[in-house]
């Protein structure tokens, strides 16, 4: 009987949690992106761009230009860019987690000829969360990361300037993530600047699924004082 009823309020636990086993916690809807890459001595030049918008959860995508122009008379003279944006997602239906990041660098040196570089990358990442969850968030890089979550009919900011680690918990709906670089040089000069987020998402039980389980554990006691 000991045995028995052990597998009985097992049962009821494995119901009450086997709603949300296999649904996906975080599904990642869209991804906008745009990147360019510039270099340039005198009018010799090369660029690369590329821009797209679908459904694209993982992925990497880079723009890279450079010139050298060095020579025994006008000495050592090159520009080189290079910017970039990627996204990472994995969701196990109890837990999920999404990365991003955009990054530019732009570097030139010049002893005698002119030189120009130009690095950019921007990236916003449309996601739903399907449930209650809570929200394990970190940023790194030259700049803050922001949250949206879409109300009515328009983005409104949800996490505003996230900084290293935070925690919140994030309702059933619709968030972006955007993140953008640039850097200009010339001349002799190097400028790099990136955007590092992670969002780990967990599920929060519902007060139904708990319920169940407390509902068990009071029938287990009451069956005991009634021995």
């Amino acid at each position: 009987m000991r045995f028995a009823r052990l597998g009985f309020f097992g049962c009821l636990f494995v119901l009450a949690l086997s709603g949300r086993a296999d649904a996906q916690l975080l599904r990642v809807n869209s991804v906008d992106y745009a990147l360019t890459a510039f270099a340039a001595v005198d009018d010799v030049s090369y660029s690369e761009s590329y821009s797209a918008t679908g459904a694209m959860p993982s992925f990497s995508r880079s723009a890279v230009a450079s010139i050298d122009e060095s020579d025994d008379i006008d000495g050592y003279n090159t520009a080189y860019s290079a910017s970039s944006v990627n996204v990472g997602f994995v969701d196990s239906g109890s837990s999920a987690k999404l990365t991003s990041g955009v990054g530019a660098i732009a570097e030139a040196f010049n002893e005698g000829r002119e030189t120009r570089s130009i690095a950019s990358a921007s990236m916003a990442v449309d996601f739903d969360i399907t449930t209650q969850v809570q929200a394990n968030a970190d940023s790194s890089g030259t700049y803050e990361s922001n949250l949206f979550r879409w109300e009515g009919n328009s983005w409104q900011p949800f996490m505003y300037g996230i900084v290293g680690p935070e925690q919140f918990q994030m309702s059933a709906g619709r968030y972006r993530w955007a993140g953008a670089v640039g850097e200009s040089v010339s001349g002799t000069s190097y400028y790099s600047s990136g955007i590092f987020f992670t969002l780990e998402v967990q599920a929060v039980p519902e007060p139904a699924s708990l319920a169940v389980v407390g509902l068990g554990g009071l029938a287990l006691l009451r069956r005991r004082r009634i021995r």
